[in-house]
């Protein structure tokens, strides 16, 4: 099982990734994969802060 810092720091690194692959059109499937991958590392982030009590 992956740790969830280690899942944060991969999502976040293909956000990065994501990001570099936009085009001023015909990529909206990315900007979705975007918002969802941004969305989880928001949510990993806050049960990190829950399980240690201390802002990630």
């Amino acid at each position: 099982m992956i740790s969830k810092p280690a899942k944060v720091i991969a999502l976040e690194e293909e956000i990065v990734y994501a990001k570099s692959c936009l085009q001023p059109q015909d990529t909206g499937h990315i900007n979705t994969a975007i918002y969802w991958m941004d969305k989880r590392v928001r949510e990993l982030k806050r049960e990190l802060e829950e399980q240690h009590g201390t802002k990630v």
